[in-house]
């Protein structure tokens, strides 16, 4: 099947192809991709929600991701820093694990993920970024297996930028 009849996929075959980069729609892997980011939270909320009176503990304390208070540092961090910075770590490892090494792509994939959610706090509520990682690492590694990893670069530092985004506008509506 040729690229352009795999673009055309039909059902959710077609949406599994943009969601994950293998198509070359790239607008409609930014918009699935947001829609998966938010929606991916939710069954590790409702998770942290029923264990959390077990743990006696907020599992979300710590987590770069709950924000307190929406200043210009934290606005710079998450539209301005952390996009290019973290989707660059992502490029390096899928490109040093599956061009490189030349290992299997959820090598790369788990690889992402493993040295991501750390960076987000040592908290069990840093695993909310895992799904979110594992997909930007999908996304990287198809574009970069069609030769063209700098276009998938930019693919991923925009979804990050709106998922961030969207995400700081959730925080600052609901706070």
């Amino acid at each position: 099947m040729s690229d352009s009849a795999n673009d055309t996929a039909k059902g959710w075959r077609g949406v599994w192809r943009d969601l994950t980069g293998r198509s070359h729609r790239w607008g409609l892997t930014i918009v699935y991709g947001v829609i998966f980011a938010r929606l991916s939270i939710i069954p590790l909320l409702v998770l942290f929600a029923l264990t959390t009176d077990v743990m006696n503990n907020d599992p979300l304390e710590g987590f770069s991701g709950a924000i307190g208070d929406i200043d210009a540092v934290r606005i710079l961090s998450a539209l301005v820093f952390a996009p290019p910075i973290e989707s660059a770590l992502v490029a390096f490892i899928v490109w040093l694990v599956s061009v490189r090494l030349r290992w299997p792509g959820w090598i790369a994939v788990s690889a992402v993920v493993v040295l991501s959610v750390p960076l987000h706090g040592l908290v069990l509520g840093s695993l909310l970024v895992a799904p979110f990682f594992a997909l930007m690492a999908t996304i990287q590694l198809n574009w970069t297996r069609r030769g063209d990893g700098l276009g998938g670069y930019f693919v991923v530092v925009t979804l990050h930028a709106l998922v961030n985004a969207i995400a700081l506008l959730t925080t600052w509506t609901f706070r």
